[in-house]
């Protein structure tokens, strides 16, 4: 090496003893020519000890974890209050960086002293090699590890040999146009990676695009192409529906391209029933396939990617990436955790896009949910079960726990982690010996997700609270307690009800376990993201003046932007006849003002901004009150308006509705239209 490998080791300061044995090893590896560092060489760092210990574990090309108990603790939070500080912020570091980046896991490397502490080594670091260091050949082994000195060398590499996969030689053979199609993705610059036979005459194809092709539609680096000879079938598109999510988002989630030989194929799948995504069919002409940007630009413009209202996944996800970081780091420290916000903002987004990282096997479960099994050796860092409170049809205490009982039962099952036959019966009571029993027979944590909690305490549609509910929120909270190994994520509008000093009558078991957060608008960088990206999947060039013109009119708000870059397509389509023989994108500045009334005119954004202003109006009326000031006042008028309602103010700003600064407010655009032209109306006429 032609520098000395800098070692950063993170250890915890069990006992004058212990900070001796990570000296010896720090001096050791200086003496035999690696650049190690620990924090007894450095007594008081002026930058202090939180940046001076980010810079190490940044700078660092290995990372040395000595494990034992009290790090174990610390590392995971579960440390008595004020203590292990040091380890807690590297354990987040750590963790954070196995989870949501894409730097080497390898350098961090858990060691141990003794071969009875590997079972304290922290789990995120279980899939790494460790080693032990109570042997001459556990020091040589780290040794050659960092020096970057493998014991067997590697054989000189020859050039790849060429062999046509045996799959796609029957494919060629069996399918007469095999060959064009093959062919046409060659010419395109794409590369077949993957091909597999689903049934007799059937195909499924991975296609890696060219990177210009990725960015001109915003796609993943791969789609999914399924292959009929004959007519394709309801049945072979949900075949590959499930395949795409089979691949842990590998794969285009949100695109499926489409190859048969028969007839009017475009016609065909317009007329099938289509869960998500975008369908493009790839028409074989009488000189082979079209290039696949051709087909791209035909057909991905006529299905709006825009129109969209339950929750995204993938490459859907834009922005948010601070909250779903803090939400992932508190579901790995077992803390329980509220998202709350307005409806359509986005909240169950953010939390599937934490716990699909953290459970991939869960994410698999809720998209292919005719799976049961998943035996393969997909890494988790904790099991996930939901449960939707709207689903919860039987208002009774033991049905929501038994219906969270099954949930987590469906989980363990998808590993094939059986619970005893005796735990089985629905109920409050089942669940509290499900989660006994899971949290004993495995290492993993298990978070909880209950989306829509209030549903619970208020009830909807004339279904009424569900009675005793507190029981359930004790139960969690003392499994929580006793493990150490238990999180819970409440999704819902507001955490009125676990705020509260008392809950059914009793202490609030949430209180002391329970953190909040808001969600409130995208960031104008993310918005701006959210459109172009979107807009180049259809063809639309999103300029800077309709970038803020969006922004104006949705205030940030994930589903009333999307209905703003809906409203852009629908302009083109409608007064723009040939769109669809265009080879460029369209810019979309030039028009942007006139689409502004087919926004309006939309009926999500009408029952959004209803939403918005019935909540207010039924639980926050002074809000109400304010929102209607600040949507009829001119800018002379509004400080005065806004001086002496602060509570009302931050209620609207807790819930995103605030834009700009506290000495010039102002609502959505979209939201002060509607108060000032519908409800005004409608109270006219009441």
């Amino acid at each position: 090496m032609s520098q000395p490998p800098h070692v950063f080791i993170s250890y915890s300061h069990d006992s004058p003893a212990h900070m001796e044995r990570v000296l010896a090893l720090a001096d050791r590896l200086r003496v035999d020519g690696v650049d190690a560092w620990i924090d007894q060489y450095e007594p008081a760092p002026p930058e202090g000890w939180p940046e001076w210990t980010q810079q190490q574990i940044a700078s660092a090309d290995f990372v040395l974890v000595v494990c034992t108990q009290s790090y174990g603790q610390r590392f995971t939070g579960i440390e008595v209050p004020g203590r292990g500080l040091g380890i807690s912020l590297e354990g987040a570091i750590i963790k954070w960086e196995f989870i949501h980046t894409a730097a080497p896991k390898t350098r961090f490397i858990p060691i141990v002293f003794s071969q009875t502490d590997r079972e304290h080594i922290p789990l995120v670091l279980r899939a790494v090699p460790s080693y032990a260091l109570d042997s001459a050949d556990g020091y040589e082994a780290l040794y050659r590890r960092v020096t970057d000195q493998p014991e067997a060398a590697k054989q000189s590499l020859s050039p790849v040999q060429p062999r046509h996969p045996m799959a796609l030689e029957e494919f060629t053979q069996l399918v007469t146009w095999g060959p064009a199609l093959v062919a046409r993705c060659e010419q395109d610059g794409s590369r077949l990676t993957d091909l597999r036979s689903i049934g007799a005459g059937r195909w499924l194809l991975s296609v890696a695009l060219p990177t210009p092709l990725q960015e001109a539609y915003s796609t993943a680096p791969k789609v999914l192409v399924v292959v009929v000879e004959g007519e394709v079938q309801g049945g072979d598109l949900e075949q590959a529906r499930q395949e795409l999510h089979r691949h842990e988002f590998d794969l285009d989630l949100d695109l499926l391209v489409v190859v048969d030989d028969r007839p009017y194929l475009s016609e065909r799948l317009q007329r099938m029933f289509q869960v998500e995504g975008q369908w493009v069919p790839w028409v074989r002409k009488e000189g082979g396939f079209p290039p696949l940007a051709a087909t791209f630009r035909k057909y991905l413009p006529t299905q709006d990617v825009f129109e969209r209202t339950d929750a995204v996944r993938g490459r859907q996800v834009i922005g948010r990436g601070e909250v779903i970081a803090d939400l992932s780091r508190r579901l790995l420290g077992a803390q329980a955790i509220g998202i709350f916000g307005l409806r359509k903002m986005g909240k169950t987004t953010v939390v599937r896009a934490a716990t699909d990282r953290l459970d991939p096997i869960s994410a698999r479960l809720s998209l292919v949910p005719t799976e049961r099994q998943w035996t393969d050796d997909t890494p988790l860092a904790m099991r996930v079960a939901w449960l939707d409170a709207g689903r919860a049809y039987e208002r009774t205490l033991d049905a929501v726990a038994g219906r969270l009982q099954r949930a987590l039962e469906r989980r363990l099952e998808a590993e094939v982690l059986l619970p005893p036959d005796e735990l089985s019966s629905p109920s409050l009571q089942g669940l509290d010996r499900l989660l006994e029993y899971a949290l004993r027979t495995s290492d993993k944590p298990i978070a909880l997700v209950l989306d829509e909690y209030d549903l619970f305490f208020e009830g909807s549609d004339g279904e009424p609270a569900v009675s005793q509910i507190e029981k359930l929120f004790q139960l969690l909270r003392g499994h929580a307690q006793e493990s150490a190994r238990l999180a819970l994520v409440v999704i819902g509008r507001d955490p009125t009800f676990f705020e509260r000093p008392e809950m059914g009558g009793r202490t609030n078991p949430m209180l002391g376990w329970f953190v909040s957060r808001w969600l409130g608008p995208m960031s104008s960088v993310d918005a701006d993201t959210l459109l172009c990206r979107l807009g180049r999947r259809v063809a639309l060039d999103a300029g800077p003046k309709t970038r803020e013109l969006a922004r104006t009119w949705s205030g940030g708000h994930p589903l009333l932007h999307r209905q703003f870059g809906s409203a852009l397509l629908q302009w083109v389509y409608q007064k723009m006849p040939n769109a669809r023989e265009l080879s460029e994108h369209i810019a979309t500045d030039p028009f942007c003002d006139e689409a502004v009334d087919y926004f309006l005119d939309r009926r999500a954004v009408l029952t959004i901004c209803r939403e918005i202003f019935h909540l207010l109006s039924t639980r926050y009326p002074e809000s109400a009150a304010l929102v209607g000031d600040l949507s009829h006042r001119d800018d002379a008028e509004l400080e005065r308006a806004f001086a002496d309602r602060r509570p009302a103010a931050r209620t609207l700003r807790d819930f995103g509705l605030l834009l700009a600064t506290p000495n010039a407010p102002r609502l959505p655009q979209a939201l002060a239209w509607y108060l000032r032209t519908i409800e005004t109306r409608q109270r006219a006429h009441a």
